[in-house]
């Protein structure tokens, strides 16, 4: 249905209607009221997607971000923390998931909260969980 998104749209809401526990289907119509910018309709929808999979991290992150917009700072935090509890390997893991929760953190000029927030990482040994807080704590080389 690529370039057909108001009928893509329609079939995922008549397909939520009649079975509102599947998940892929409220999670695919959260992304699209995502992208147009419609995040309290998203976020009733991801919404769904965590009450049918609490696994499901992808959801959880779309979830936060949808929640930062509409002022919800508290809930997002809590969205991040509950998808950063299930990130693991598998179909719903979020690649993203540590960088947009270091990005929320240092919005909030939460820069300790964004060097801890997933500990060590990677195979680095400075408990930074990305290469932007590594790159902010380098110190600078001195010339001789």
């Amino acid at each position: 249905m690529k370039g057909q998104t108001q009928k893509g749209m329609e079939l995922l809401e008549k397909a939520c209607r009649l079975d509102p526990r599947n998940a892929e289907a409220q999670f695919r119509l959260a992304t699209i009221y995502d992208r147009f910018k419609r995040f309290a309709d998203a976020v009733r929808h991801f919404e769904k997607v965590v009450e049918t999979d609490p696994a499901d991290a992808r959801a959880w992150d779309y979830l936060a971000l949808d929640w930062e917009p509409l002022g919800e700072v508290e809930r997002a935090d809590l969205a991040y923390g509950k998808g950063l509890a299930v990130n693991q390997p598998g179909p719903h893991f979020d690649a993203f998931l540590d960088y947009n929760y270091g990005r929320f953190l240092m919005k909030r000029n939460d820069l300790a909260g964004s060097q801890t927030a997933s500990g060590p990482r990677r195979g680095t040994d400075s408990g930074c969980s990305s290469s932007l807080v590594r790159t902010c704590e380098a110190k600078p080389e001195t010339q001789e």
